[in-house]
């Protein structure tokens, strides 16, 4: 609900709006209504050669969140429902699936008479365990144009079956790791040897194959489809003429129910099944098909610019295929992008009609998602998915990254296994699963996990990406380096770049961080000169060069700005107002937080915009508005306490306990300090932004110092020395950790241990801004100890 006040965008059933405070009248969005496509009517029927018409979606697009199709009673208050009526299948159709199951299974018999047929060629297979998987037609005509059908056959087919609850289907991105696994992907030319189904049988489950050809014939072309089962023996046979390309994309409807029928679905678990034809729930247009296609294949391969301009051209030649829109999200999530992603999730949330009802949960779960804010809409859309398609794989990994995000690591667990049991070789599975663990701190079990992916199924970029992150964890830099190098050797990305350059920085080689940030900044692609922008400012901050870190921060700023990323530039504004607030300019930072504030209230931040209203709040503090502080601190309250997790209010506790150690009640000021010590979560991934432990863990050790307990200080001091990435982005607190324990240790009378350290600060700082007290101080203290 949009509060009429302040514009500010609040996500909870409160009368009052959550952040100026006032009341307001809930007003709840209407939903635009839509034409429905019609539903197959008939199961084996030649398309007409015009395309019809797909119906047009209203010009008015939702203003913020579509409401998700989920049941009323599930639903939270404010929330409006969506509601769509499911497609059967008609008796006519019903009759012809009928008719074809009673004329194979005749065909068979008679077949079975035959003298010279060797072995039974039975039409009927059981699906009590079957699995299907579609794999690559070839393309026998001889015109390179008909290339792209090859996969795009096989694609359209496994996309109309997964209609199916009856039917088990291999997805696409599944077949694509497992053919290239077993070196079969580039042998789509050939034909399949009994031995590759059997070797994919084996790796996948898969029971029953679909494949086949596209060859000439005197209408024009012939799609030959071939039944085969798990040990390659032939089941069935059977062609489809077309009359052009077109058709050959519209036939996939007949070929679709030539696998329903032969797999003697029983009539009663049909009749309640969705089945609408392929260009429904894809696009009408042929061309546009084969553009989603090669993008996906582009995408699944990691080559993320071709499956950008491929997809491009797929939504230029139909701007309202839903399918593609979602696939660019995932390409532009993928590749760093989180305000694009968004954008091309909610354009698809417009033509949700347009996407099979599977599909459809995706789309909308992925969309909630993005957001702490939505993670309650997202949980229930995914439970019914699940509900529905118990065994889905996206599902099950999206569901269970979901669970990991709420700190529910059992329930998240079981959705990872379920993956596992079915033997899914992706690696998002292992990925989410490790990360279950390493949120807990089980670093090695989370390791044994990646591995045993490397092992089970083939090396990933990803995987290494993610050793490398769990490598730096535990500051074993040697073996993180490994793991970079093979991850760049895989598929180089700007992760692996950055995660270099981090690598170098924690090594305490500078030189060679800066080097590594720089070359980010040489790229191209305006992610990487994103975050070289972001972490040079961080390299600055520990070298104390506070003005060159606003400079870096401030182009960064400006890049965000023309790239037209909000979440970069709330990013930005943040930094600079703690670079701010730091070197002693409240002022600047309440004006940077005033920008940030702007872009949160839209709606685009992943999460609610604590940290705004903490770093507020310390500048308040700082210029004494006490009125002003108050109402921060209850507002921020509010937000921390809003949210699924309670590792937020961490922020409330640390301006709590900023306000006690300037009110000289030092005190009450380590209570409030040890509980946001207490609700910190476990260090984050580098490549994400926000790991803030070094504040946290500085704070409540200033605290114990002001408070008389300099041995606690200096525990939580080294504590922040052993931090790995939680220090990343706080190279300033890190520099003067070696400041302060110097300071510690001369007042405990150990002078030459105190010199080292004093030595070790200024040599982070050689290159500091002049006049930074603190690298004056540390210089008077070695004078006067050598002086001694």
């Amino acid at each position: 609900m949009i509060c009429p006040n302040c514009q500010f965008e609040n996500f909870t059933s409160s009368s009052s709006c959550v952040s100026c405070g006032k009341p307001f009248h809930l007003v709840r969005n209407s939903s635009n209504g839509k034409k429905k496509p019609e539903a197959k009517t008939k199961a084996i029927k030649s398309q007409a050669k015009t395309e019809p018409k797909r119906p047009k979606s209203p010009t008015e697009k939702p203003v913020f969140i579509p409401e998700p199709v989920i049941s009323h009673d599930s639903v939270p208050k404010g929330v409006t429902l969506k509601v769509r009526s499911k497609r059967k299948i008609s008796p006519f159709r019903l009759l012809l699936l009928v008719s074809i199951a009673v004329m194979g299974i005749l065909a068979t018999l008679m077949i079975f008479k035959l003298p010279e047929q060797k072995e039974p060629m039975p039409l009927a297979v059981s699906t009590g365990e079957t699995a299907v998987a579609v794999l690559c037609f070839r393309n026998d005509t001889g015109k390179e144009e008909l290339d792209t059908w090859e996969k795009g056959l096989a694609q359209a087919l496994t996309l109309d079956l997964l209609q199916s609850k009856s039917i088990k289907v291999l997805r696409g991105e599944r077949m694509f790791r497992e053919m290239k696994k077993l070196g079969l992907w580039e042998k789509r030319q050939k034909k399949y040897a009994q031995s590759d189904l059997k070797r994919i049988a084996s790796s996948t489950g898969a029971t029953v194959f679909v494949m086949g050809s596209i060859s000439r014939s005197a209408g024009g072309y012939k799609i030959n489809a071939v039944f085969k089962g798990a040990s390659g023996n032939s089941l069935f046979s059977d062609s489809l003429e077309c009359s052009g390309e077109d058709e050959i994309f519209s036939r996939v409807d007949a070929l679709s129910d030539m696998v329903r029928a032969n797999l003697a679905i029983p009539v009663d678990r049909l009749s309640g099944e969705e089945d609408r034809n392929i260009q429904e729930i894809t696009t009408m247009s042929a061309d546009a098909f084969k553009h989603f296609v090669s993008g996906r294949c582009y995408f699944w391969q990691k080559d993320y610019d071709e499956s950008i301009e491929a997809l491009r051209f797929a939504l230029r030649e139909e701007p309202e295929f839903a399918l593609a829109h979602m696939q660019l999200a995932s390409v532009f999530q993928a590749s760093g992008y989180r305000d694009r992603a968004r954008k091309q999730l909610q354009a698809a949330q417009g033509l949700i009609d347009h996407v099979s009802e599977r599909e459809r949960f995706h789309l909308q779960g992925e969309f909630y998602r993005l957001s702490e804010k939505t993670y309650d809409i997202a949980l229930k859309i995914y439970t019914r998915l699940l509900e529905l398609y118990p065994d889905d794989p996206r599902g099950n990994v999206n569901l269970g990254v979901l669970y990991t995000q709420l700190g529910q690591w059992g329930k998240a667990t079981e959705c990872f296994r379920v993956n596992i049991k079915n033997r899914i070789g992706s690696p998002n599975t292992y990925l989410g699963y490790a990360d279950n663990f390493t949120k807990q701190g089980l670093y090695n079990e989370a390791e044994n996990i990646l591995s045993g992916y490397i092992e089970k199924f083939s090396d990933d970029a990803d995987v290494q990406l993610h050793l490398a992150w769990l490598h730096l964890l535990q500051r074993d830099y040697n073996r993180a380096h490994t793991a970079i190098k093979k991850g760049t050797a895989l598929n180089p990305s700007y992760r692996l770049n950055l995660l270099n350059g981090d690598l170098q920085m924690l090594r305490g080689d500078l030189i060679g961080a800066e080097a590594e940030y720089a070359r980010l900044q040489e790229k191209e692609d305006p992610i990487y000169l994103l975050w070289g922008r972001q972490r040079m400012a961080d390299l600055y901050l520990l070298e104390g060069k506070f003005q060159q870190a606003r400079d870096q921060l401030r182009a960064g700023l400006e890049e965000a700005a023309s790239q037209e990323e909000l979440g970069w530039q709330y990013r930005f504004h943040l930094d600079l107002a703690r670079l701010f607030l730091d070197s002693g300019d409240p002022t600047q930072t309440l004006r940077q937080c005033s920008q940030a504030w702007e872009i949160a209230i839209r709606g685009v931040t992943s999460v609610f915009p604590r940290e705004v209203l903490h770093l507020q709040g310390l500048a308040n503090l700082a210029l004494n508005r006490r009125s002003e502080l108050e109402k921060t601190v209850l507002r921020l309250k509010s937000l921390c306490e809003k949210g699924p997790s309670s590792d937020r209010m961490r922020y409330y506790y640390h301006l709590k306990g900023e306000i006690e150690l300037s009110g000289g009640d030092f005190t009450q000021a380590v209570d409030y300090f040890a509980q946001s010590f207490d609700h910190l979560p476990a260090q984050g991934k580098p490549w994400l932004h926000g790991d803030d432990h070094a504040l946290f863990i500085d704070s409540l050790a200033e605290a114990l110092y002001a408070a008389g307990e300099p041995i606690k200080a200096l525990e939580k001091l080294e504590e922040l020395r052993a931090l790995s990435v939680g220090r990343l982005a706080y190279g300033d607190m890190y520099a003067l950790s070696y400041y302060k324990l110097g300071k510690i240790r001369e007042e405990n009378g150990l002078s030459d241990i105190a010199i080292e350290f004093y030595h070790r600060f200024l040599a982070l700082w050689e290159a500091a801004d002049p006049g930074i007290p603190e690298v004056l101080d540390a210089r008077q203290r070695i004078a006067a100890a050598q002086g001694r």
